[in-house]
């Protein structure tokens, strides 16, 4: 009977052997509840202030070709009796030639000058009140020869058109000139009879009274000149846009960005020896989406203008959309499949299998299906699913998303506690791993906006005939990031330069 018990003792503790190494062979397993995730508030459309501020230069020289092709080159008329007290029947016909004009920034102003070169003719008779009216000119004694002299001479005649400009740009669109000038003749004598006048010492005190005359009337056409309002109210119409990105590769799904421009800025002109520098540009909202939209963009009835110091350049924010499904499939391409850690050091190792990425309130919960394998003869091999906590961070020194602030869900820990000593010992080698290994690289979704927005660019800079465009996106980083039940949302911002020079005016 003492041999039969202990036989069967035996047995007994053969079968359960068995059974412990058929488990430790096969693995363990256990399920978890999954946890509770929090609702997330949507994300609201991004809107995003974009600064283009772009120099502006016009050479001196497309100046001058504007301005000598508007101006005539020659001036002809007659002029009908100036002053009859003096004249009777008296007629001046003039034939005057300019010289091209020229264009130098003197003084921070700019500078104008043509030379004058012509014919007057005079003919007439003079009048019965001659001696008295040109008494004060040539002296009364020689005033009565006059009385009644006919006359008719043709003269040639020289000088110079002279003028200075200081434009202002005023906040209501238009310019103000600043204008000053003046005519200055060369002496021209004229002998009537014997008698030597100078005509054109006589003559300058009226001639830049016309002149003045002139400026005034030139001060308050430009001042009152809405060209430049008309033109930006055109321009500010075409800027406010939905348009579809360029794709930089094929497949690329479409993406439209929408501008609104809400303000417009210049600096005041700069004027030096290589011309007329300006800087005129908008603050726009801008946004990226996945499909095109009708933006209301009411234009602005006042100028912003900006300090003098101003260098202008661009900066485009841009927001992009990532769906959590993409980041999911960038982080299983990471992670999946491995083995951790790779020098198999340590008690056990974790085999990630498959995970998944959720949104849960201002955090992310990270669902991983792992195997833990116990680094043993008979080591236990344990399936499970991991649940951690982390929150989302943008690192912007290498452009990459990670998890923070990592924690590994109450009812993992308890869980995989019940699966023994291996499992507990690799639960927080996990948390540490994910904090290691969990990173998403967003630089090529950067370089993606960036090359879209540089082929915008090129279709700019060959869009005129009459301007030069050049742009350059010198690079586009990544500053914060937000997300919702669906999307994670990187918001990046473009930096870059912008020039234009004018290769021609419209001639007025």
């Amino acid at each position: 009977m003492i041999r039969f018990l202990m036989i069967t003792a035996g047995l007994c503790v053969v079968a359960a052997g068995g059974v412990f190494l058929l488990h430790s062979l096969s693995g363990g397993s256990i399920t978890q509840e999954r946890p509770l995730v929090e609702s997330v508030t949507p994300l609201q459309p991004a809107v995003r202030q974009s600064n283009l501020i772009i120099p502006i230069n016009i050479p001196l020289e497309t100046i001058a070709a504007a301005a000598n092709a508007a101006a005539p080159p020659h001036l002809s008329g007659t002029r009908p009796n100036p002053a009859p007290s003096l004249f009777r029947e008296a007629q001046i016909d003039y034939m005057i030639d300019r010289s091209p004009i020229t264009f130098a920034a003197q003084g921070g102003g700019l500078s104008v000058g043509s030379e004058l070169k012509g014919n007057v003719h005079v003919s007439g008779q003079g009048a019965g009140s001659v001696t008295q009216s040109l008494g004060g000119l040539i002296g009364g004694r020689i005033g009565s020869q006059l009385q009644n002299l006919r006359f008719d001479q043709t003269v040639a005649i020289s000088g110079s058109v002279s003028a200075q400009a200081r434009p202002q740009l005023m906040p209501d669109w238009h310019i103000a000139p600043r204008l000053t000038g003046k005519v200055t003749l060369k002496e021209v004598p004229l002998t009537i009879s014997g008698v030597k006048l100078n005509i054109a010492r006589e003559l300058q005190p009226l001639v830049n009274q016309v002149l003045a005359a002139e400026i005034v009337k030139a001060e308050e056409t430009l001042r009152g000149d809405d060209r430049i309002i008309n033109l930006a109210r055109q321009e500010w119409g075409r800027l406010c846009l939905s348009k579809v990105l360029p794709t930089v590769a094929p497949g690329a799904p479409a993406l439209y960005v929408e501008v609104k421009p809400v303000a417009a800025v210049a600096a005041q002109p700069v004027i030096d020896a290589k011309g007329v520098h300006l800087l005129l540009g908008l603050r726009a909202q801008t946004r990226i989406l996945p499909e095109a939209t009708k933006p209301e963009c009411p234009f602005p009835s006042r100028l912003e203008i900006l300090p003098a110091h101003n260098a202008g350049g661009i900066t485009v924010a841009l927001p992009i959309d990532v769906p959590f499904r993409e980041l999911n499939r960038l982080l299983s391409a990471q992670l999946a499949g491995k083995t951790y850690p790779q020098d198999q050091s340590g008690p056990a190792t974790v085999t990630i299998r498959a995970l998944d990425l959720t949104p849960s309130g201002k955090r992310l919960l990270l669902a991983l299906k792992v195997t833990i394998t116990e680094k043993k003869f008979f080591g236990l091999s344990a399936d499970g699913e991991v649940y951690l906590w982390g929150r989302p961070e943008l690192d912007k020194a290498t452009q990459s998303l990670k998890l923070v602030d990592i924690t590994l869900d109450v009812k993992s820990q308890a869980a995989f506690g019940l699966l023994g000593a291996a499992a507990s010992a690799a639960t927080p080698y996990i948390t540490s791993l994910i904090a290691e290994r969990a990173q998403i690289d967003l630089k090529p979704f950067a370089a993606d906006a960036r090359a879209r927005i540089a082929a915008a660019a090129s279709q700019v800079e060959a869009s005129r005939s009459d301007v030069k465009v050049n742009v350059t996106i010198s690079d586009l980083n990544l500053q914060d990031i937000v997300f919702d039940a669906t999307i994670l949302r990187v918001t990046g911002e473009a930096r870059g330069q912008a020039s234009l020079s004018v290769i021609s005016l419209p001639a007025r």
